[in-house]
């Protein structure tokens, strides 16, 4: 599988490429191998082949995020790859994920040196113990809470209303409208709603590096074949929309949107409708963000009920 751009041309590497040999685990605790090649240089794209996935491409905006989406894929088929960006104790700063892509990461149960701050920071793709690789929920939950300390109680309580997602859906269902492409990526199941994700894949939001760029916004309504209407839910965006949004590479954006009540499991059938997507820029505050031009276009998706159930108990 690959991950294709606004213009339709394949994302591929034309960098000089590093390719690594890695452990993964199976269900049964049996070790495997897999082939990792990326780019240090280029776009944060990440190849891997393996079981159980076989050859698949992940573009994301960091070399974290694409080893989580990776992570994440392993988990549904029970296995887990072991590499230092999957240990329970790694924490990749902001500052590290700029400056290296997320290629160097913390591992916060190591000996740290105060005096050389850069000796603290591990090979993302480090080989790692099968014992110290954890889930990438519970390696989240560790490090909010070695990171903020008691402070993450009051995190915790934010975060109510989230839950962790009982079932993970890849609809990976493409839609253009216009010059512009939508893919619907992603549908995460939880117990109070549901988080939805997408690549837009258009060049309008994108401006030369000295000029203000673009941030895409659009309305999302999403209905099943009862007559559930679900909800978006503004918190947590900049501006009080019912998307977040997050930059890629030039031309490609990630758009989720959380929306409630959870699935209705009687439905056969659920449809998104995306609109219009309005290209934004901040203001004089952070928060006020200024539409600069409308795409007017519309996208709609449809994902059936699965033979198992939306849910399976």
């Amino acid at each position: 599988m690959s991950i294709w751009g606004a213009a339709g041309r394949n994302l591929l590497m034309t960098e000089p490429i590093t390719s690594i040999r890695l452990p993964t685990l199976d269900p049964a605790g049996h070790h495997e191998t897999c082939t990792l090649t990326y780019a240090p240089l280029a776009i944060s794209e990440l190849r891997f082949e393996g079981e159980p996935l076989g050859e698949v491409t992940f573009v994301e905006s960091d070399f974290v995020a694409c080893l989580t989406a990776l992570r994440e894929q392993l988990e549904e088929f029970g296995w887990r790859i072991l590499c230092n960006g999957a240990r329970l104790d790694a924490y990749a700063s902001p500052l590290s994920r700029q400056s290296s892509g997320g290629l160097r990461i913390y591992l916060l149960d190591e000996p740290q040196v105060q005096r050389d701050l850069r000796s603290n920071l591990f090979d993302l793709f480090g080989e790692a113990e099968a014992g110290r690789v954890a889930s990438v929920e519970e390696q989240r939950t560790y490090v909010r809470r070695r990171i903020f300390g008691q402070g993450v109680e009051q995190w915790d309580r934010w975060r109510q209303e989230w839950s962790p997602p009982l079932r993970k859906l890849r609809p990976e269902q493409a839609v253009h409208s216009g010059h512009t492409l939508l893919t619907l990526r992603s549908l995460a199941l939880h117990d109070t709603g549901m988080t939805i994700t997408f690549r837009l894949a258009s060049p309008s939001g994108d401006v030369p590096l000295w000029g203000r760029r673009s941030y895409p916004r659009a309305d999302l309504q999403m209905f099943d074949d009862t007559g559930v209407t679900y909800e978006p839910s503004a918190r947590g965006t900049a501006d009080n929309g019912v998307m977040n949004c997050g930059w890629v590479r030039y031309g490609l954006w990630d758009l989720s949107s959380w929306v409630r009540p959870r699935v209705n499991a009687t439905a056969q059938q659920l449809t998104i409708e995306v609109s219009d997507v309005r290209w934004a820029t901040f203001g004089e505050t952070p928060q006020q963000l200024t539409t600069r031009t409308t795409e007017h276009g519309f996208w709609r998706f449809a994902i059936h009920r699965p033979a198992a159930g939306w849910i399976p108990t």
